[in-house]
């Protein structure tokens, strides 16, 4: 399937959805910020006014992280609150922003149990939107995005650091029509068509991202055979 054709599908139906997405963490107080990134939450009511908008919804990523889990991510976001504002403030990339959190939440011995690499993107992801700073020279790859990188662009991450291993510089990728897209909706489109299909209308209207692949857990697994993720 060409490409070109892909993307264009994509911005008519899917990219809407992540742009709303952001936008509503974009508009919290920060307190409300951390709390609703920490139990990924998301808006069930994303087009109304700010003070009419409701963050009850379980984002499809995180449905089955534990509350043991999302106690721990907010515990641990709380207590970094103003030293993530410190980042803001030094202007920092996003690249530098995910690194800074990963060492918080997912490398060595500050690991906190149930957050995957996706829950580690998809955490860092909100709180730059609500910064204004979000992935700008690589895109982020996991799980399904990976299957697309691999299919679609015959691209592999690569072996080194966090960012070698979890994403890939912009400048590796040849598509134009693809780089008209922002690098948060590349990754997003990645998922969206790892198998290289345009998706028909009942796909598109109950479509759903992979869940967290933690390497720890099993859940992923199970929902893969249950047909409840990609």
């Amino acid at each position: 399937m060409e490409i070109t054709l892909l993307v264009n599908q994509y911005k008519k139906y899917f990219l809407k959805g992540l742009q709303q997405d952001l936008k509503c963490y974009s508009e919290l107080s920060y307190d409300e910020l951390i709390k609703n990134v920490s139990f990924a939450l998301t808006s069930s009511n994303p087009s109304s006014r700010i003070e009419e908008r409701k963050f009850d919804k379980k984002q499809r990523h995180q449905m089955r992280r534990t509350e043991k889990t999302l106690d721990s991510l907010y515990g641990k976001l709380s207590s970094i609150k103003d030293k993530l504002l410190s980042k803001k403030n030094n202007k920092c990339t996003f690249e530098e922003l995910y690194e800074y959190i990963a060492d918080e939440i997912y490398l060595g011995e500050n690991k906190i149990n149930g957050v995957g690499p996706l829950f580690l993107y998809d955490t860092a992801l909100r709180i730059g939107a609500y910064f204004e700073i979000l992935p700008k020279n690589r895109v982020f790859i996991h799980s399904g995005a990976e299957v697309g990188l691999k299919y679609l662009l015959k691209l592999q991450l690569k072996k080194g650091n966090i960012l070698d291993e979890r994403s890939i510089d912009m400048r590796d990728i040849v598509n134009d029509e693809l780089l008209k897209l922002k690098a948060c909706y590349i990754e997003d489109f990645l998922c969206v068509y790892k198998d290289g299909n345009l998706k028909e209308g009942v796909e598109i209207k109950n479509y759903c991202h992979d869940i967290d692949d933690d390497p720890n857990g099993k859940e992923e697994r199970v929902a893969r055979r249950l047909g409840q993720c990609h």
